[in-house]
């Protein structure tokens, strides 16, 4: 069977505070899923096998450092056994993360191989934006979500510049 090649495009946000990523380039189920991190990203976790992968990053944000929020990222692959759709998969994700403290901003889908979710949400009483971006092929799933705080205190200006990419 021909291996579906996805590519995660992951929003390149500048920050003060740089933090060196483990790795940059990262190829994974088998040359299934590629994708690229910005070098300010840090691993903290990473989990495989042959048909799943996540990766848990933080995202640095000289805002978030001296309280107990972070700006972080999760990138989740796995082999589409259940050969589900994308209507199919990222509804059965959603469902289990919308709840009271979330409200839907945006969502858009596109050429049906790829849905993005813009939520506000909130985190020990600090509202959060909420980026969740799925992919699917008839071999393989991705999913990838980024979270950052919006601090009372916090420079808006990074706001602005995930709200337009």
């Amino acid at each position: 069977m021909k291996k579906a090649l996805i590519l995660v495009f992951v929003f390149i946000l500048s920050f003060s505070s740089t933090v060196s990523c483990e790795e940059k380039d990262n190829t994974v189920l088998n040359g299934a899923v590629s994708y690229s991190l910005p070098s300010s990203w840090k691993v903290l976790d990473k989990k495989g096998a042959d048909s799943f992968n996540a990766i848990l990053l933080l995202i640095p944000c000289k805002d978030a450092d001296n309280t107990p929020h972070r700006a972080n990222a999760t990138i989740v692959t796995e082999k589409n056994k259940e050969n589900l759709t994308l209507e199919q998969y990222s509804n059965w994700k959603l469902e289990r993360m919308n709840n009271e403290k979330t409200k839907l901003v945006g969502d858009k889908v596109d050429k049906s191989t790829w849905r993005s979710v813009l939520w506000r949400s909130e985190e020990k009483n600090t509202p959060y934006l909420v980026f969740d971006r799925f992919g699917v092929t008839t071999d393989t799933r991705v999913y990838m979500r980024i979270a950052f705080p919006l601090l009372k205190d916090g420079d808006q200006k990074w706001i602005k510049i995930c709200a337009t990419k």
